[in-house]
């Protein structure tokens, strides 16, 4: 047997549409941030003038994973007058990344990049014999247009803390869609 509802039921009932309408903007400003990309850093995938969403709640939750696309604070001193840089993770914790004549290796086995064009895949004023280990709560960053990037091969590790969010989706300048452009770095 069902009961009317009471004053106090009704008003919560009530309450609820207003607290999602006045929310939103709070949870999409935090989970879905849009920014604007300057640059060719990230060419093939992300152009210049692209539109991204980023996550900054989940990755919070779930951390990032190789082959993540992320935004970045600059480290300090390292800023070329681009506050927030775009680019994809490439070394976790703990992995040892080498460059050898400008080709990357993961834990002693070359990557495998798909994203990265096969004419762009040396990197830009590499060091012969150059190999890091991440240290612990940082990550390894590269752009995928590798002679043309300023990366972790200029600034080193960045602490996760500096990453501002994974990004979601990308929109290019030509109106193009590319809802997941994260494509994980293997050996």
């Amino acid at each position: 047997m069902s009961q009317p509802l009471g004053v106090r039921q009704m008003l919560l009932i009530l309450a609820l549409p207003v607290a999602v309408a006045i929310g939103s903007p709070v949870l999409a400003a935090t989970i879905a941030q849009p920014w604007h990309v300057v640059g060719e850093s990230m060419e093939p995938v992300i152009e210049d003038g692209s539109m991204l969403l980023v996550d900054s709640f989940g990755p919070q939750v779930t951390g990032y994973a190789r082959g993540d696309i992320v935004l970045l604070s600059v480290p300090a001193g390292a800023s070329r007058g681009f506050p927030i840089l775009v680019k994809r993770i490439v070394g976790l914790p703990g992995d040892r990344i080498t460059v050898e004549d400008g080709r990357v290796a993961l834990n002693g086995v070359s990557l495998h990049e798909p994203y990265v064009a096969a004419a762009d895949s040396r990197l830009a004023g590499d060091e012969p014999g150059l190999e890091i280990v991440v240290p612990a709560g940082e990550v390894w960053v590269l752009g995928d247009h590798r002679s043309n990037s300023f990366d972790s091969t200029a600034f080193g590790p960045v602490p996760i803390g500096q990453l501002v969010g994974r990004v979601w989706c990308s929109v290019d300048p030509d109106g193009g869609l590319a809802l997941s452009p994260a494509s994980a770095a293997t050996p």
